[in-house]
């Protein structure tokens, strides 16, 4: 169980040059969590972020997903029944001080010219839980 965790967010908007850039940050400043959104996708695959001792989280199955997460090194389980092309969720356990805490993390991709409200389903029933 870890007592600190650090994270950056980064909206990489399909880039490869942006993908780079956040590879060569992570060595660089050894980050535990990347909370991504428009990861660089291509036939069927995120691409570009498949770093050694790093692991990717997005909804499997869908076309396009919108919002991933990367982490260095760490027990999780991604929440299924939350996750979607928009969201991924997960819980963490940390320590702070004597005291066992417990965390929940998403990466939302909020679409800025979207006509529909904002938030999506799995998104509304996370935060009202």
């Amino acid at each position: 169980m870890m007592s600190t965790i650090s994270f950056i967010q980064a909206n990489l908007q399909h880039s490869i040059t942006a993908s780079g850039v956040l590879c060569r940050t992570l060595a660089v400043k050894g980050i535990d969590m990347v909370l991504i959104q428009e990861p660089w996708y291509c036939e069927g695959h995120i691409m570009g972020l498949n770093i050694p001792g790093y692991t990717l989280f997005s909804m499997s199955g869908i076309d396009r997903p919108r919002a991933s997460i990367l982490t260095k090194n760490m027990n999780i389980w991604m929440l299924p029944g939350f996750s979607c092309r928009y969201l991924v969720v997960f819980p963490i356990n940390y320590n702070d001080g004597d005291v066992e805490r417990h965390l929940v993390v998403c990466s939302v991709y909020l679409p800025y010219d979207s006509e529909d409200p904002p938030l999506s389903r799995e998104f509304e029933e996370l935060v009202l839980l």
